[in-house]
């Protein structure tokens, strides 16, 4: 949909990438890093991988912050903590 598209449906365009890597989530929404990374990983925040990325698609940030009223403030951890990585 065009912005003149969405200016005349009276919505206003996302100005927001189709897909965001975790810092650039946390950056826009005001949360921090391990909170993103904590509600992806208990299934709030939609994310994919794409190689050794994962990424969070517009639709699912903003699908996210629209219900982000019904979300635990704390959500806990579903899987274990990722491994630190290793010097080289």
């Amino acid at each position: 949909m065009s912005n003149k598209a969405s200016e005349e449906s009276g919505t206003a365009a996302p100005e927001l990438p189709l897909t965001m890597g975790v810092k650039f989530v946390a950056e826009k929404s005001g949360l921090s890093k391990s909170t993103v990374w904590n509600h992806i990983d208990c299934g709030n925040l939609k994310a994919i991988k794409i190689g050794g990325r994962t990424l969070v698609t517009r639709d699912s940030l903003l699908e996210f912050l629209s219900h982000s009223s019904e979300i635990p403030a704390k959500v806990k951890r579903t899987k274990p903590a990722r491994a630190a990585r290793s010097s080289r």
